[in-house]
């Protein structure tokens, strides 16, 4: 694999690709055959080349020299030298057949069929389409190593829910754009809780890749922090040229955000982390142990009475998400503190009995 270092060139940084899909650009425009090798001006019309510079028409003096320089960064790359000698003047380049960027070792090839199958699912079109050559690379290198066709039916992956649908392509693109660019965004927003359309404008922190759902992450300029919305509630996404309309930029640890994911992505029975005290009997404790909502927190356990195990655990962002797990354990989990998630759970309970209480009991066996 070849891993490039962007340097971004003064006074052109805004108005072109990074260095590393301009290099792209330049590797899939280049012939792969000598007698076919065009002239910087003739690259300059492939379609890939045109997009990653910005081109519009012939390219300017400032223009050429970028890409005569990103050529020589390629040909550095790629330890091969891409000028043909069939012509002196002017300069014709082709790539040749000894020149590969896709070759590396099976397991990494793997590894990229199985990003492949994953980003087929959260990533732009547009974006993937422009890697295609790479993991096409990877399946065409294990089929000639393992003999064996048809990699890629060999991997899949597949999202729990169909929130990954929903968003236009083109808002998705101009969403990953904004945040590699690090532009603010506009984006209309069709509110459950409302039931209407909002409009936000922010500068993009994070984009959350979850088994059930996508999230996009907004600076909070109003209240210091951030603001969470689900990518297929997203009727609209622009990116905002006016940069003086925004207030200043919020200071966040992304460090922190992650660590805090819950906080930012989850509707919060608990805007604070609380310590939670467990009792559990001791052939159950899986049932915490393994819990996905409790999977990122540290646990203590000690020994009860009533072979009963106490489960200790720290600064737990309490979500809905594991308020339901407690309430759909009640049966087996005790919360013994803190207080006020325990009556949490006990309301909850009580109003659902209280909800089959309305009911036969042949409804309610109906109903389960």
């Amino acid at each position: 694999m070849i891993f490039l270092n962007w340097r971004p060139i003064n006074g052109l940084r805004q108005f072109m690709k990074s260095q590393i899909e301009r290099l792209f650009a330049l590797y899939q425009a280049l012939p792969r055959i000598e007698s076919q090798a065009k002239t910087l001006i003739e690259l300059a019309k492939h379609e890939n080349v045109i997009q990653a510079y910005e081109l519009q028409g012939e390219p300017n003096d400032s223009q050429r020299c970028q890409i005569q320089r990103d050529l020589d960064s390629l040909s550095d790359a790629l330890k091969q030298a891409l000028k043909s000698e069939i012509d002196k003047k002017p300069k014709k380049y082709y790539l040749p057949a000894s020149a590969n960027m896709d070759t590396t070792d099976s397991s990494t090839a793997m590894l990229l069929l199985l990003a492949e199958s994953f980003l087929k699912k959260v990533a732009p079109k547009d974006l993937l389409e422009n890697a295609k050559w790479l993991f096409d690379g990877a399946n065409n290198q294990l089929e000639a190593s393992k003999k064996v066709k048809n990699w890629r039916k060999r991997i899949y992956f597949k999202p729990l829910q169909d929130e990954f649908k929903g968003i236009k392509p083109e808002d998705e693109l101009t969403i990953y754009q904004a945040l590699q660019q690090d532009e603010p965004l506009k984006i209309i927003y069709h509110s459950q809780q409302h039931d209407e359309e909002r409009e936000y404008r922010a500068y993009p922190v994070k984009i959350v890749i979850e088994p059930h759902c996508r999230l996009l992450i907004l600076e909070n300029p109003t209240h210091g922090d951030t603001m969470t919305f689900l990518f297929h509630r997203i009727k609209h996404a622009e990116i905002i040229k006016n940069f003086n309309e925004f207030p200043d930029r919020v200071r966040l640890n992304l460090d922190k955000i992650e660590k805090e994911l819950p906080k930012h992505t989850e509707s919060m029975f608990s805007r604070q982390p609380l310590d939670l005290k467990l009792h559990i009997a001791e052939h159950e404790r899986y049932l915490i142990e393994d819990a996905p909502v409790f999977a990122n927190y540290e646990k203590s356990q000690v020994s009860i009475e009533d072979e009963e195990v106490e489960f200790s655990i720290s600064k737990v962002f309490v979500s809905y998400s594991v308020l339901n797990y407690l309430i759909a354990h009640a049966d087996l989990i005790y919360v013994a503190e803190p207080e006020e998630l325990r009556d949490r759970v006990v309301e909850q309970l009580e109003s659902g009995l209280y909800r089959y209480g309305n009911y036969e009991k042949d409804e309610i066996l109906n109903i389960v």
